[in-house]
């Protein structure tokens, strides 16, 4: 019959300034009775198993153990345990277009969980209307809940274009960009558009967003004007 040797240990690496944290024995040859000295804790002393505390403050804290079992008492096993603060999670909010992707990129602690039930530090979302998204992070025992939301901008109407003579004009009133040949015109951001030289225009329409539309294309062959 051997004398218990005593040993813990913890579901989590650290502990959480004012959260419950649990030190589980797991000292050998069936121990009955437990001396637990948790320095900076609260309790500071214990004589259950697995004794459940609380710490205040962030730090280094030395915790020990002595273990008895019928054939007598172990030597003091001692380690220490980090408390920490819960972490600041960071996650920035967005504006997209519909049918528009996006990335949320969470930081600020060592894994998540979201509301959608990913895991990943990173979610892409493609929302149909404006989502709130939650996210938890953990650092050991810590945890805190930050949110994202992604606003779905509206896309402009399909926009169409008339022309008379070598004149184009666009549906739209305003935002408006024509192309030629599928080539951005520099500073043709009118209504109308006056052409000058054959080939295919197009217009393409933004919203405040940044969300856009495009009309269908119009194949110009220059009117003489006399």
């Amino acid at each position: 019959n051997s004398v218990t040797m005593a040993n813990f240990c913890t579901a989590f690496s650290s502990a959480c300034v004012n959260t419950p944290f649990v030190f589980t024995d797991q000292s050998s040859s069936t121990p009955t009775a437990w001396s637990w000295t948790l320095t900076g804790a609260s309790p500071s002393t214990s004589t259950v198993k697995n004794p459940s505390v609380t710490y205040t403050a962030a730090g280094v804290y030395t915790v020990s153990l002595v273990s008895t079992n019928v054939n007598g008492s172990s030597s003091v096993f001692t380690s220490t345990i980090n408390v920490t603060t819960p972490p600041t999670i960071t996650v920035p909010s967005y504006t997209v277009c519909q049918v528009q992707s996006k990335a949320l990129a969470a930081s600020g602690a060592s894994t998540y969980s979201w509301s959608t039930g990913s895991t990943n530090a990173v979610l892409i979302v493609s929302p149909t209307s404006t989502t709130v998204y939650t996210v938890t992070g953990f650092s050991g025992a810590c945890s805190s809940v930050a949110t994202a939301t992604i606003s779905v901008g509206s896309t402009p109407a399909t926009p169409t274009v008339t022309q008379s003579g070598n004149v184009l004009m666009s549906s739209s009133a305003s935002n408006n960009q024509w192309y030629f040949n599928n080539t951005i015109i520099p500073g043709a951001t009118s209504q109308s558009y006056t052409v000058t030289q054959d080939g295919d225009y197009k217009v393409v329409v933004s919203s405040q967003y940044g969300c856009l539309n495009t009309s269908g294309i119009t194949n110009v062959v220059l009117t003489d004007i006399e």
